[in-house]
């Protein structure tokens, strides 16, 4: 059977070219970098907007942000690296590599906690320990110091509770049995091996190509917050990874089922995507990996949140299909946007014949953003059709709507997704200027050209 992923990436490439930029400012996101890897080729690889907004710099798909939880599947892929070498096993107590990793209090004692349930977030112990870092910048140089009875917030394996205390101990162990620094180890075992040059286990000052992160908007203030990258510390295997789309493309690559030249074994790989823990909203996690379903496709990989950055990378492990999606806003739509590619693209794959029916027409002219008082709607080429959608969703291809050619030039009918929408309505275009439609007619409601 022939392989229509790569036909479809290049079709969904083309509509993310006209998308993206717009939805961006509607969703006043300052920055955007985007990337879809398929079997290891970074096939699409693009920056919208600014990384630095004072100075006009532009984001490319080698800037750099904090990828923030991104660390946790580095970290988890670091401990499979030492269970493979037999040098720990995944339900060896913490206690037994982490001396002071024992409180005990009325329905709780971690001693008990297992290396699995911290990997799941199954330990029941808190998020993120008893220092205000996440609204200072001031991580802690030490994880000890944090740890008291008041740590086991429930018993572990009564439910899912997400720590980055608990990775942070991970690395610990990391550093411990492998005698190294977990910086160095991650560099040695997993970022050099993968060629990952711009990756680094934390923040180091004086990094070139970070791009400035922004805070969320705020009724009554005029500008955003603007953060400086910084440290994290003893929280780095939690939420300290700085990487970029072209990096993380490797990384990805990396879990493919059939690639046998990554840093673990295919068991491993198949371990640490397994669900292990389900959330109460239905969510699920394996071993530093969170796992969702699009389109009845088990989707695996994680996002990240850090001030003034937002970042979702996602692959489909059967097929070595990826999306990465950074952004240096807080408010920003990352995982909506990753959700979105993979969405339009398994919906290409699933009903190609209707975007590939009929001979391939030159569209380009009809191609743009068009405007009235309700909306604008974005035209765009499809493969062999002429689809039309609003730019502020998510997923390009929900509520579609296929422009069918008639007989008449410039005129279309309307095959539409959305049945309170424009469903069998005319369609057409006109007022060209320099070979382009500068107006778009729904049922003889004018749209005019803005892009």
């Amino acid at each position: 059977m022939k392989d229509n992923t790569p036909e479809a990436i290049k079709h969904v490439a083309h509509v993310a070219d006209l998308w993206l930029p717009l939805k961006i400012q509607y969703d006043r996101m300052p920055g955007v970098s985007v990337g879809i890897v398929y079997k290891g080729t970074l096939i699409y690889k693009k920056g919208f907007g600014f990384s630095d907004i004072d100075k006009k710099k532009r984001t490319t798909e080698t800037t750099r942000y904090h990828i923030a939880s991104h660390s946790k599947m580095f970290t988890a892929t670091g401990i499979m690296q030492l269970v493979e070498q037999g040098k720990l096993r995944l339900d060896d107590k913490v206690a037994d590599y982490i001396e002071w990793f024992k409180a005990k209090n009325g329905h709780a004692d971690t001693a008990h906690v297992t290396i699995r349930q911290l990997l799941s977030h199954a330990s029941g112990i808190f998020r993120d320990g008893d220092t205000g870092h996440w609204e200072t910048g001031k991580f802690p140089k030490d994880l000890k110091s944090s740890f008291s009875p008041k740590a086991a917030r429930f018993e572990s394996l009564a439910s899912f509770k997400y720590s980055n205390y608990g990775f942070s101990v991970l690395g610990e162990i990391i550093a411990r049995v492998s005698s190294l620094s977990y910086e160095e180890y991650m560099k040695r075992n997993i970022l050099r091996p993968l060629g990952m040059n711009s990756t680094v286990p934390d923040y180091e000052k004086g990094m070139a190509n970070v791009a400035i992160g922004y805070g969320r908007n705020i009724p009554g203030q005029k500008e955003r917050r603007r953060f400086a990258p910084y440290a994290t510390h003893i929280y780095a295997p939690a939420t300290g990874f700085v990487s970029n789309v072209v990096d993380l493309a490797k990384f990805i690559h990396a879990f493919s089922l059939d690639n046998t030249r990554g840093v673990l074994s295919r068991e491993s790989k198949k371990e640490m995507m397994h669900t292990v823990e389900k959330t109460l909203e239905g969510d699920e996690y394996g071993l530093g990996i969170e796992i969702t379903y699009i389109k009845g496709r088990k989707i695996v990989g994680h996002g990240g949140g850090f001030s003034g950055y937002i970042t979702k990378t996602m692959w489909d492990p059967k097929i070595d299909l990826g999306v990465i999606v950074l952004s240096n806003s807080l408010d920003s739509s990352a995982s909506g946007i990753a959700e979105g590619i993979f969405e339009t693209i398994y919906g290409f794959l699933e009903t190609r014949e209707d975007y590939m029916r009929g001979k391939k027409i030159q569209y380009s002219k009809y191609e743009g953003i068009y405007r009235n008082i309700w909306g604008d709607a974005l035209i765009s080429c499809f493969g062999n059709a002429l689809i039309e959608f609003s730019p502020r969703i998510n997923s390009p291809l929900k509520w579609n709507s296929i422009l069918l050619p008639e007989k008449t030039m410039h005129h279309f009918l309307i095959k539409s997704k959305n049945v309170f929408g424009d469903v069998n309505e005319s369609a057409e275009f006109g007022s060209f200027k320099n070979g382009k439609a500068q107006k778009f007619f729904i049922s003889g409601t004018p749209l005019k050209r803005v892009s």
